[in-house]
């Protein structure tokens, strides 16, 4: 989806829920996932 898109290129900032399940689904913590 074009929101999903967006947020992956930094034009829009994923929710913390979002974040947990992102850090959840790829094994990792949310830290690590927003590290650049």
């Amino acid at each position: 989806p074009r929101t999903y898109f967006a947020k992956e290129h930094g034009k829009s900032d994923f929710t913390l829920k979002e974040a947990q399940k992102l850090a959840k689904y790829f094994k990792t913590t949310v830290d690590e996932l927003f590290e650049k």
